[in-house]
């Protein structure tokens, strides 16, 4: 069953995404797992909400059980990634490019140790991008 893209991607990226879910296009899966991601919305009854994630060669995707919300990140769009402390257990701080601005997302899993390998994981695609400007 492959995903299904919400129409507020672009057509461009909405075409060349679902061609890449679908012929395992993306590479190779380096990571995978179930993350909470905090909601950028302010206005959420619960702030953190469950997604899956896969980390490919070729960037970060994550959706939801439901597949009724999607997104792929390109690894040319990831600006950082890092551990903070949080309330209950360590968050993973992930910034990328949405269009023309930098947002950070807060990310943790059920340990500590998980998200001490996400970061793990993930640095060395922060590390290419910035290299690579």
């Amino acid at each position: 069953q492959g995903l299904q893209l919400s129409s507020s991607f672009p057509g461009h990226w909405r075409n060349s995404i679902m061609t890449s879910l679908t012929t395992g296009g993306l590479g190779k899966v380096v990571q995978k797992g179930e993350l909470e991601k905090h909601a950028t919305c302010r206005f959420v009854l619960h702030p953190w909400q469950k997604r899956t994630f896969q980390l490919h060669e070729s960037g970060l995707a994550y959706y939801t059980d439901q597949q009724d919300h999607q997104k792929f990140i390109h690894k040319s769009e990831m600006l950082d990634a890092k551990i903070e402390e949080g309330r209950q257990r360590l968050e993973l701080h992930v910034t990328w490019r949405e269009g023309r601005k930098s947002v950070k997302h807060r990310l943790r899993a059920d340990s500590d140790e998980e998200t001490r390998e996400w970061l793990q994981a993930l640095s060395p695609f922060v590390y290419s991008s910035s290299r690579s400007e």
